[in-house]
């Protein structure tokens, strides 16, 4: 993995990664949807670096992003490195020439979201991502977001256990912010979670602020649980971290003897703070 220091490091890394570390695909010999395909793969890995550069200010990603930038895009370019050297190679049969195409077409497409999210944190980051904060219903947003991941988890034999306060416990949150930022959490337990275990999700009041805790047993990043394409990826936990921070929240992970430990911490809302100090 890159190792780098501060924002400068980070572009550098991230930029070298992209294009100098595995070089631009050659189109010599391509034609049709494969040209197409392998064209647009050299453009975005030639952007990434610069669009990072005009648009990350803020210092406080971790290893974890460059890890995780690092893998996102080696992996699909390295792939279809090899899918476009068979193709040019031209030993290939009608069948095999046509797998391969769709090979680039799947892994083009993997990488265009990768960047996209990848894009989508840093204006984030930078303060360019509109944000409303109102009201928002601790124990109804879980409800809502878990019902939504139930099923998923149940295909996958993981079982959800949710502890939330019976009272009703409000923070100033923007519900779209809020999204993002459950969906990355529960896709990395989605995808590292021990099949047979029990992830657990609790939400209580403390010291003026609302402590949302998600724990369960989880694999290390080398042995993910399914194959299943998650629209972050790799970029999950740094997507929730950046988009918890937006609304003045905090975000930690602990991973520690096979248990993933993520907590958000958000102010209390004004309004349950009365309430709560009225009874």
């Amino acid at each position: 993995y890159v190792q780098a220091k501060g924002t400068v490091g980070i572009f550098t890394a991230a930029h070298r990664i992209a294009v100098e570390k595995h070089g631009f695909i050659p189109t010599k010999g391509l034609r049709g949807q494969s040209l197409r395909h392998v064209r647009n793969i050299n453009f975005l890995s030639r952007s990434a670096g610069e669009q990072m550069q005009r648009r990350y200010i803020n210092e406080n990603f971790s290893t974890k992003l460059i890890n995780s930038v690092s893998e996102g895009l080696r992996d699909p370019l390295t792939a279809v490195t090899k899918a476009v050297e068979q193709l040019r190679s031209g030993s290939l049969n009608e069948e095999q020439t046509r797998q391969r195409i769709e090979q680039v077409n799947v892994y083009s497409q993997q990488l265009k979201r990768f960047i996209e999210d990848l894009l989508r944190i840093a204006n984030a980051s930078a303060g360019s991502t509109p944000v409303d904060p109102v009201p928002t219903d601790v124990g109804m947003m879980i409800e809502q977001t878990l019902g939504e991941y139930c099923d998923r988890f149940s295909e996958r034999n993981i079982e959800l256990v949710q502890s939330v306060p019976k009272e009703s416990v409000s923070i100033l949150a923007d519900g779209a912010c809020m999204w993002t930022v459950f969906t990355g959490v529960l896709d990395e337990f989605l995808l590292y979670a021990v099949q047979g275990t029990r992830v657990f999700l609790s939400a209580e009041q403390k010291s003026g602020t609302v402590l949302l805790q998600f724990r369960g047993t989880a694999r290390t990043d080398q042995n993910a649980q399914t194959d299943v394409y998650l629209p972050n990826g790799g970029l999950n936990l740094p997507t929730a971290k950046v988009f918890t921070e937006l609304q003045n929240g905090s975000f930690r992970y602990q991973y520690e003897q096979d248990v993933l430990t993520i907590r958000l911490q958000f102010p209390l809302c004004e309004a349950s703070a009365a309430e709560n100090a009225e009874e």
